[in-house]
């Protein structure tokens, strides 16, 4: 089957490439999505751009000397965008670095992020535009044949975990509305040396900041001791009682264990905190993607952990962005937390590529065990 390759770069130094790997792409079966190809539309090119990536299946990135111009409200070039959207939705990436070429400072330090990704991401180098064409085609035949990397592997017995009530204080905002939570634990791992929680705990704002996940006007919360790093998040105030408010993204934590957990609010409407079925899936995969995306995970297996806690009222429902509902069903009359202990293990696909398939039953697993104990 035909995918849809985005080819992402600064156009200045590197024209005879994009048109290489334009050619070579379709050459393939495939088909090739370059700015430069666009037909007019009424939005934005950003926009536009950022669209059309989410509709494609694979991201290439061409780094050339030049950063290109920054976007005011963010302070990042289009390309370094492309990347942090392309990384947030886990999708396969394959870098491309140019040699011979000196490199402006600001491509420089954009190339060091890039290169900070241990895994999920194929780099190569190339120095003449046949180089670049023999090593994308060599990658995408690859990735034509390759099947889901998504394994799973049966569980001796229930693994150890820190839920998010074992780690927040009581009445804290985390846990003060209905919240989702997910936990990602290795298995079989040893923990961190004090020195390298250190490193990766005063890391851990700049890694979720690079995610993509959350905007990047918002102002976070850091702590960190011996045990433990801990990103909180403001929870975004409403505008009236009756305000309908999405999903977002509350807080990340890394153990000394090497446990990473990241924790969100259900969406809500002047009814309360709405358990959806349509949106529960999507939300658990958006946070198995960001701890992904934080690039703190090694290859291995993990075992996955999702609860649901309920402090307040919820319901089964849909949420809609635009209005209040009237009515609800299935009203919870427990406050007991739902919680799901996995009997099996996931291969760090869960937290890319997988992230779907997982978050299904994840999901499912939640809204079944809510249906017998509410």
């Amino acid at each position: 089957m035909a995918m849809r390759i985005f080819v992402s770069s600064v156009s200045e130094g590197l024209v005879e490439e994009r048109q290489a790997c334009k050619a070579i792409i379709r050459a393939l079966g495939h088909n090739p999505v370059l700015f430069e190809d666009f037909t007019p539309q009424s939005e934005p090119s950003r926009e536009a751009c950022l669209r059309e990536l989410a509709d494609s299946d694979i991201y290439v990135l061409l780094l050339g000397p030049h950063y290109g111009h920054r976007f005011p409200d963010t302070g990042t070039s289009p390309t370094h965008e492309e990347w942090v959207s392309a990384t947030a939705s886990g999708m396969p990436r394959i870098v491309f670095r140019k040699t011979g070429a000196t490199f402006e400072e600001e491509q420089q330090a954009f190339a060091r992020t890039v290169s900070d990704y241990t895994s999920g991401v194929f780099r190569g180098s190339f120095e003449k535009t046949h180089e670049l064409t023999e090593l994308l085609a060599r990658k995408v035949r690859e990735l034509e044949t390759t099947p889901s990397q998504l394994s799973y592997t049966p569980l001796a017995g229930p693994p150890a975990i820190d839920w998010l009530a074992d780690f927040s204080e009581r009445g804290s905002s985390s846990l003060a509305n209905c919240s989702l939570e997910v936990h990602v634990s290795p298995i079989d791992a040893t923990n961190y040396p004090s020195r390298v929680m250190s490193q990766i705990g005063s890391s851990l704002d700049h890694r979720l900041r690079s995610s993509g996940f959350v905007p990047g006007s918002v102002g976070f919360d850091v702590s960190a001791d011996s045990e433990s790093a801990r990103v909180q998040l403001p929870q975004a105030p409403r505008a009236s009682w009756d305000e309908p408010q999405a999903g977002q993204v509350l807080g990340i934590r890394l153990s000394k264990a090497k446990q990473l957990s990241a924790w969100a609010s259900l969406p809500r409407d002047s009814m309360g905190s709405i358990l959806d079925r349509s949106a529960l899936p999507d939300q658990i995969a958006n946070l198995l993607r960001l701890l992904g995306a934080l690039n703190i995970l090694e290859a291995g297996q993990y075992a996955i952990h999702a609860g649901i806690n309920r402090n307040s009222s919820l319901t089964v429902g849909v949420f809609d962005p635009q209005r209040s509902r009237n009515t609800a069903s299935l009203l919870s009359i427990s406050d007991k937390p739902l919680r799901y202990v996995p009997d099996e293990s996931a291969s760090e696909a869960a937290l890319t590529t997988g992230a779907s398939e997982v978050a299904d039953h994840l999901a499912r697993m939640l809204l079944e065990q809510f249906q017998r104990a509410r």
